[in-house]
This record gives C-alpha cells, sequence and structure tokens, in this order.
C-alpha cells in the first residue's frame, strides 16, 4: 500500500464564522485554516505500520554524535522486516492524529498530524518536528 503523511499547524487567527458566511467554510485569501502544511508520500510499497506514543529517539547528528529526543511520537513504516522510514514528532505540539480508512482504489493510508496553533515548531528535517522550547540546545549549534 501507499503511505501517504499530512502535518499541518492551524492558523490561530482562523475565523471559521467568517468562513462560513462567505466561503462554505472553507479557508479564504487572508483567513487560510492552517498556517502551512506538509504533505509527504513514501515511494515504496509499505507492508505495515507502526506508531510508537511517548518515548524516545536517539538521533545522530552529521558530527557522529548522538541526541536523545525526549516525548515524542514515531511513525515508523515497513515494508516486510525492514523500515522504510519514520516520522517523529514532539508530543506537547500534536493537536490531534487521524488515520481516515484505507482507500481501497488507490490503496493509499493516509495519516494527518495537526499541531497546536499556539506551539513554535522547530523542522529539523524533513520528518522531523519539534516543539523549538524543547530542542537540545546542541542542536541550534549544530544545524546553523
Amino acid at each position: 500500500m501507499k503511505v501517504q503523511i499530512t502535518v499541518k499547524q492551524q492558523n490561530l487567527e482562523f475565523n471559521k464564522e467568517y468562513a462560513e458566511q462567505y466561503n462554505s467554510g472553507k479557508g479564504s485569501h487572508g483567513n487560510w485554516k492552517d498556517s502551512w502544511s506538509d504533505g509527504y508520500e513514501f515511494v515504496k510499497p509499505i507492508d505495515n505500520v507502526h506508531i510508537f506514543k511517548n518515548t524516545d529517539y536517539d538521533f545522530t547528528l552529521e558530527n557522529g554524535k548522538t541526541i536523545t529526543l525526549k516525548n515524542v511520537n514515531i511513525l515508523t513504516t515497513y515494508n516486510e522486516e525492514e523500515i522504510v522510514g519514520c516520522f517523529i514528532l514532539s508530543k506537547s505540539i500534536i493537536q490531534r492524529m487521524l488515520k481516515p480508512p484505507l482507500r481501497k482504489k488507490s490503496d493509499a493510508q493516509r495519516y494527518y498530524f495537526y499541531l497546536k496553533p499556539n506551539k513554535s515548531v522547530w523542522k529539523l528535517s524533513n520528518n522531523i518536528y519539534l516543539n523549538k522550547e524543547e530542542v537540545p540546545s546542541i542542536l541550534f549549534v549544530e544545524k546553523n
């Protein structure tokens, strides 16, 4: 199956009443529902997906140092017994996760991560989203 992941952060200034009155409840120019949205699809076929909640993840920096990212949720995809990829998000920034039913026609499973609008998100890489307040200081030094 295909696995598609969408990560969105809601816009604090979205005016739902205005959207319902003038745009059938949808966002429009100057009144967007989301501040930003990223979408991903795994290229390799996926046999299984597992979500690990409130766990730690050891991340290796380019210089070989390893740091531990604490209190993260990890979505891991597998092809047979091999890990195809991981998505890592700080638990404290996730407002909710949605997994709609499998789309049988396209054989695609989608996952949506809605992030809290009042949290500052730091994107370490294409698959790692962290609460900026919880980022180990060494990462700011190493990344910049």
